[in-house]
């Protein structure tokens, strides 16, 4: 299109091929000039993108604290092999190796959906795999620790005599709210807070990271 064919039997065909462009409707004219006057007819054809290919995933937030109720927006953009936006009306569904996340969406007039995910209190890196048609897409999503909530100390032995080689071994363990351990190379400073204790502290790195 344009082109111009003669009539047989008062018909006349030509073809109409789409681009790899879905730019919705196109109107489509056909004319017969008769000397001065012209006499024509237009129809309304559709271009519609095709069926989904790929997808664009965009999560609110990388990173989510590991505790009931953290949770962020999963984005899904769902394009056909041209990379046209997919219509309206496409199923989408969820799936996340940590956490919960929203099962199921529907494409909206722009070929977009969302999907919300929530965090448990288990530590690690949420795999998120959503598929559209023949289109599948992964994302991960990492739950941290909280901060440190309690500190427990065990001294072994408690009782020492005053000799100046006699020693205890001091172990600290750090948790967080929900009673994680909090994570690795955070620092923790022993100290004694009495103006009597002559004795000294002594880290083992072994057991105390810094």
């Amino acid at each position: 299109m344009p082109s111009t064919v003669t009539t047989d039997s008062g018909i006349a065909v030509s073809t109409l091929r789409a681009d790899t462009v879905a730019v919705g409707i196109r109107n489509l004219v056909a004319s017969v000039y008769q000397g001065t006057d012209t006499v024509s007819t237009s129809i309304p054809v559709k271009l519609i993108p095709g069926p989904p290919a790929n997808m664009a995933i965009t999560p609110e937030d990388s990173v989510l604290p590991a505790e009931h109720g953290s949770n962020t927006i999963i984005q899904v953009q769902v394009f056909d092999r041209y990379h046209n936006n997919v219509g309206a009306g496409q199923i989408v569904t969820f799936e996340t190796s940590l956490g919960i996340i929203t099962e199921t969406g529907v494409t909206d007039s722009t070929g977009s959906t969302t999907a919300l995910l929530t965090a448990t209190t288990e530590i690690g890196w949420a795999i998120v795999t959503v598929r559209a048609g023949e289109a599948v897409g992964h994302v991960q999503i990492r739950y941290m620790r909280l901060t440190a909530a309690e500190v427990a100390i065990i001294v072994s032995p408690h009782r020492l005599p005053g000799d100046g080689i006699s020693s205890a071994t001091i172990t600290a363990t750090v948790l967080d709210s929900f009673g994680n351990p909090i994570t690795d190379r955070t620092p923790v400073k022993f100290y004694q807070d009495t103006a009597l204790a002559t004795g000294r502290i002594i880290p083992n790195l072994s057991l105390i990271h810094i």
